[in-house]
């Protein structure tokens, strides 16, 4: 498309007519100008006419999913979060391609039971979904390229048109899977105690996050020790709960509450002390100090934080600000560096 310059006096000529100055006879070149603008304006205005104007408006996280280690056999979860910016409710098409094609179902978090190929997407919301990738006995060893991808076609949206309804708008996320044959169990653990100072003869409740880094469904068990001093108070072995679902590949797991009994522990100080097994190896090693008192010493302790929380509110205020957004932006590089690796990771591996 071309676009013509008109000069100063032609424009100064068009101004003065407009503006009841009369009408001016232009020169030959400047009246061929103004029929070609003429002509790209109503040749623009005949193509919006002829061509559809759907548009779309979803969308998913987009940086590559590696799973390095994969092992035969075994399915590894991937959370998907798919977008909805439309002002209606869409339905959300899921699929995969590629060698992981065959590999893929996805599901709803709260429903890992029934595999689905669509979901409905309520308007301006974002949703969860997971992609589980079932590793075949028969594949090979190596890496895996494939993609998973959100779609919606035309016909689904509520303003869709014939001449728009074959349109289908689909987003892409890279998958790569590198199998190989050698078990690999890593993961982290961490142990929150709902509280520090505990009242006599109360429970001890504790809360478990598993963070699975290995390529392997993970279900430790926990010996637990309670001393005080070197006197053991408590001392057993706790296997992985029976209704609790095992830790899969790449995903974190919480266990809430864990109730310790502490019916007849004196007042004091209290070491907590966990072993975490995996298939009877020792792979984890957790501890924390608690201390046992009074009631009414309970109530009186936070009382006197909660006057020292009133005397230097402001400064406190300012101080808890500062760590909380230390903390928010430390997890914020963490995250974007993670994902930077990823990506350069991914496009390191399918560029040899």
């Amino acid at each position: 498309m071309v676009f013509h310059k008109f000069s100063k006096n032609t424009i100064a000529m068009l101004s003065k007519t407009i503006a009841g100055g009369g009408p001016h006879v232009l020169p030959q070149a400047q009246y061929n100008n103004m029929k070609k603008l003429k002509f790209v304006i109503i040749s623009l205005f005949s193509i919006l006419l002829v061509v559809p104007t759907t548009s779309f408006a979803i969308g998913q996280i987009t940086s590559p999913i590696i799973i390095s280690d994969a092992l035969r056999g075994r399915s590894y979860d991937e959370e998907l979060t798919i977008i909805n910016t439309e002002k209606a409710t869409t339905t959300i098409n899921l699929s995969a391609e590629g060698a992981i094609k065959d590999w893929t179902t996805f599901f709803e978090p709260n429903n890992l039971d029934i595999a689905t190929s669509s979901i409905f997407v309520p308007a301006a919301k974002t949703i969860k979904m997971i992609a589980r990738f079932n590793i075949p006995e028969s594949a090979s060893l190596g890496e895996h390229i494939g993609m998973v991808s959100v779609g919606q076609s035309a016909a689904s949206k509520p303003d869709a048109t014939e001449s728009s309804a074959s349109l289908t708008q689909k987003i892409d996320r890279q998958v790569l899977i590198k199998i190989n044959t050698q078990e690999k169990i890593s993961y982290n653990v961490s142990i929150i105690p709902e509280n520090y100072d505990i009242a006599l003869n109360q429970n001890l409740k504790i809360r478990i996050i598993y963070d699975n880094l290995g390529n392997s469904d993970i279900k430790p068990d926990i010996h637990l020790q309670i001393k005080n001093g070197d006197n053991i108070k408590y001392n057993i072995l706790l296997p992985y709960p029976d209704n609790e679902l095992a830790v899969k590949p790449n995903s974190q797991h919480e266990i809430r509450f864990l109730e310790i009994p502490l019916t007849g522990f004196d007042k004091g100080k209290y070491e907590a002390s966990f072993d975490f097994y995996d298939n009877d190896k020792l792979t984890q090693q957790k501890d924390f100090y608690f201390n046992i008192r009074e009631e009414a010493e309970i109530k009186t302790l936070m009382g006197s934080l909660i006057d020292t929380a009133k005397k230097q509110g402001p400064l406190l205020l300012v101080g808890v600000g500062i760590v909380i957004l230390g903390v928010f932006m430390s997890r914020l590089m963490i995250i974007r560096r993670k994902k930077y690796q990823r990506i350069l990771k991914f496009h390191d591996i399918i560029s040899k």
